[in-house]
């Protein structure tokens, strides 16, 4: 169970490789991004490379020299003095 009490944990993954064993078989080479979501969500190269993006606020913040994750957050942070 994760921190914040719900079962279900999501995790970024990238499959980096794909191998063919045989005709039928396969074998991925999957790269995990782990960590704090903060810390995952800042990795534009990664989730790029997954053909993801960061949330909206998440990429504002990073412009601005502060990524969130949150509206409330980034509202707070870019208020003066707010850092």
């Amino acid at each position: 169970m994760s921190d914040t009490g719900h079962l279900y944990v999501p995790n970024l993954a990238v499959i980096d490789r794909v191998v063919e064993e045989t005709w039928d078989t396969k074998t991925f080479r999957a790269v995990f991004a782990d960590g704090p979501t903060r810390e995952v969500l800042s990795q534009t190269e990664l989730l790029n490379h997954a053909a993801l993006h960061s949330p909206e606020v998440t990429a504002l913040g990073m412009r601005l020299g502060f990524p969130c994750l949150k509206a409330e957050e980034f509202s707070r942070l870019s208020r003066p003095g707010g850092m």
